[in-house]
């Protein structure tokens, strides 16, 4: 064991001493501040005691006046939470953090956990229940909108209903956040850019699996431009959405672009989807020689093990 290894366990441990000590003396959890209950279940959360993180933390909620304190605490409150049989602790520390983050990074990632979670707790239904009820008396609810345009669109798939939510929250996001409304394409900034361009590819994902496909090939069309890493596969998609409408023309004519675009580069199962559907796509719209080199990449970037199988069933293996 290392120096610095035996410090860090060290401290660890004096830090999870010192959290029991003070929970011990507390006898009914009455600490004196909400940081100091907030410290103790600090302590208890770094040594990974999440069960014993419990407590503190919750009455750190109780003392709390202060708003980033009660943020962080329901944050850290998740994990303790997904070890108690109850749901509704869970569901509430949840909502809390996604109606409160002021990091679209956080509210995104904490919707995903937290549907997962109820996926896994067989909560979903009561979920789109208690969303949709709430948006009966108030139809722009921030927070059964986000949490509804995810379910619908991952969990329990409705693409009609997921059109209407996503289209929706971009209504809110503009209230909410007017920084970016307005601007023209050339004037936003990069972030602003790829977070247009995510949320409407699943606008546009959700008229494809409505069959759609007018409305789809015309959104794709319009994110392409603002993000040089997904131009060529939304280009793809809109050839795609076009063809399955008998617009051979136009499906060329956005293949190619597709084609001449900077290919799909963020991981190599990404790109022989890429590859492999524009492929399919010019073979459809008789560009065989267009098509091929988009099979060889494809080819190339599947696994070792699948590979070697399909060059061995094409006649190209040993």
């Amino acid at each position: 064991m290392s120096a610095r290894t035996a410090k860090s366990l060290f401290i660890a441990a004096t830090l999870t001493l010192t959290a029991m000590q003070s929970a011990n003396g507390q006898g009914s959890g009455k600490y004196k501040t909400d940081k100091e209950a907030f410290g103790v279940g600090v302590a208890f959360y770094n040594s990974r005691n999440f069960k014993a993180s419990r407590k503190p933390f919750e009455a750190a909620l109780k003392l709390t006046t202060d708003d980033e304190l009660r943020l962080k605490t329901n944050e850290a409150l998740l994990q303790a939470y997904r070890l108690i049989p109850e749901f509704e602790p869970f569901r509430d520390a949840a909502e809390y953090v996604i109606s409160n983050a002021t990091s679209n990074a956080k509210r995104s990632l904490t919707r995903r956990s937290f549907v997962g979670f109820s996926y896994q707790r067989g909560q979903i239904d009561n979920l789109i229940k208690r969303y949709e009820k709430r948006l009966k008396k108030k139809s722009d609810d921030y927070l059964s909108v986000y949490m509804l345009s995810e379910i619908y669109q991952r969990v329990k798939s409705n693409p009609q209903r997921a059109i209407v939510l996503i289209k929706q929250l971009e209504k809110i996001n503009k209230v909410r956040n007017p920084s970016s409304d307005g601007k023209s394409d050339s004037k936003l900034s990069a972030a602003d850019a790829a977070k247009i361009a995510r949320e409407k590819s699943k606008l546009a994902m959700q008229y494809a699996r409505s069959k759609d496909y007018r409305n789809a090939a015309k959104v794709y069309q319009e994110i392409a431009p603002l993000v040089p890493t997904t131009q060529a596969w939304n280009l793809k998609e809109a050839a795609s959405a076009l063809l399955k409408l008998g617009e051979k023309k136009e499906a060329l004519r956005v293949a190619l672009e597709a084609d001449k675009a900077k290919p799909e580069a963020r991981n190599d199962q990404l790109a022989q989807f890429f590859h492999r559907g524009l492929g399919d796509i010019l073979l459809s719209l008789d560009e065989p020689a267009k098509a091929v080199p988009h099979f060889k990449i494809a080819l190339e970037k599947q696994e070792p093990g699948l590979r070697g199988r399909n060059q061995i069933v094409s006649g190209q293996g040993s």
